[in-house]
């Protein structure tokens, strides 16, 4: 028998304590966290905070469904209901997600006070055989092709640079060329190649964790130079502005980590305005850097990291065979196209038009005291208020909204949003 879900209802939501986090009073993911009394949540000042999961039925971190009678665990509301709350996006769920009453995507807030961990989340094939292996450290079996979309400025690394580029940087930088030892005469010359990118990642990440005070010595040495050259020291004019202070930054918050060597001069350094969006393929390197995003991915918590945190030597392996090591794609590939959203008259929405099938995303800026409506999702969202104030109605429930309110609105209803005298911002992920 099918249980009475409101077109809308609020959310009690998980917050991720990692070290990489941002502490203080400008800890975003605190500031959320509070706005839900339900929450019961009480900021430590000197605590980094790193996420916020929104709508997460995973294991890892899930979320609570405030009812009119009562708290509900959210997976637990949508077994009693999937098809009221999927909809027709029901016919796209995996086995295992119908199983679990999860949504196809995890929907988060993430604030980086320093550099995340370098790494990738395999694809599904792999994440099928690492979960049957090794189901304490790989949580699940699915894949996490996923999006970081800026809320402030926002520093990442993600994707390789182009294979020419990386070539330059190796012949004019010596301690790149150092950490390569004796396989850069055969990274640079004859053609271009997968693998031979491969094995030069490969090469500076092994000896970064094999001969660390040697390669520590590296980066450090390199970082000293970069503070006191700026990107003279590292190229001048022929490289990424801010470069030189992005790896000064890496050695600062991982001192003599080779990992900086792969992330400065191998990958593309997007340093993304609020409202700028990447993303990032499974199995697609990267690290966020500084800064606060919405991320959002498909419903995995699957990750194999190579730097910046103490490595073992089979999840290293593993990384070096299965990252992707594409030679020609330039920075601009990965950016995630926009397109207005206008499903019931809206004028104020725009669409990220992600290249996976697990969710796309919707911003709306709303200017004071207008109001927009969205028509119905086939499909479960999840909303987040960015900014602003004002009210989300859904049904016959309408819903105070300030910053930090998340709500999931059920399939096939519409959404108004009403913004107060101070306008309102929300981002809205869904799966339809």
């Amino acid at each position: 028998m099918s249980t009475e879900v409101p077109s809308i209802f609020r959310l009690s939501c998980k917050v991720q304590e990692y070290p990489w986090g941002t502490s203080g009073e400008s800890a975003r993911v605190a500031q959320y966290a509070a706005a839900t009394p339900e929450n019961n949540f009480k900021q430590d000042m000197k605590q980094p905070y790193a996420e916020l999961w929104m709508g997460s039925a995973h294991p890892n971190g899930p979320s609570t469904a405030l009812l009119p009678n009562g708290p509900k665990a959210l997976h637990e509301l949508i077994l009693s209901a999937p098809q009221k709350i999927y909809g027709k996006a029901l016919n796209r769920l995996t086995e295992t997600a119908r199983q679990k009453g999860q949504l196809p995507y995890l929907f988060k807030t993430l604030c980086a006070g320093k550099a995340l961990p370098l790494q990738i989340h395999p694809d599904k094939k792999l994440a099928e055989q690492l979960h049957k292996e090794n189901p304490e450290d790989l949580p699940d079996d699915n894949h996490k092709p996923e999006i970081g979309l800026a809320l402030s400025e926002f520093w990442a690394f993600a994707s390789f640079r182009e294979m020419k580029v990386i070539r330059q940087s190796v012949e004019r930088i010596e301690e790149l060329k150092e950490a390569l030892g004796d396989s850069a005469k055969q990274f640079l010359e004859g053609e271009e190649s997968e693998d031979k990118l491969r094995e030069a990642v490969r090469t500076v990440l092994q000896r970064g964790k094999d001969e660390q005070s040697k390669m520590g010595d590296l980066v450090k040495k390199l970082a000293k130079r970069c503070k006191e050259e700026g990107d003279k020291a590292i190229g001048g004019a022929d490289v990424d502005k801010g470069l030189a202070e992005a790896f000064v930054m890496l050695n600062d918050d991982y001192e003599g980590d080779a990992g900086a060597f792969i992330c400065a001069f191998f990958m593309n350094l997007y340093k993304l305005q609020p409202g700028e969006c990447i993303y990032v393929p499974a199995d697609g390197i990267h690290a966020w850097f500084r800064g606060d995003c919405i991320e959002c991915m498909a419903n995995s918590d699957n990750v194999l990291n190579s730097a910046f945190q103490e490595i073992d030597q089979d999840t290293l392996d593993t990384f070096n065979k299965a990252v992707l090591c594409p030679t020609d794609h330039s920075a601009s590939k990965y950016f995630v196209k926009t397109e207005p959203f206008t499903r019931g008259g809206a004028s104020n929405s725009t669409r990220y038009d992600t290249p996976f099938n697990e969710f796309d995303l919707i911003r709306t800026q709303l200017p004071a005291m207008r109001e927009e409506t969205h028509g119905g999702i086939q499909g479960p969202s999840v909303i987040l208020v960015e900014s602003g104030s004002g009210t989300l109605k859904a049904g016959d429930v309408t819903i105070e909204a300030k910053p930090g309110v998340v709500c999931l609105i059920i399939a096939d209803v519409e959404l108004k949003i009403t913004a107060s005298k101070e306008g309102m911002q929300t981002y809205r992920c869904f799966a339809e």
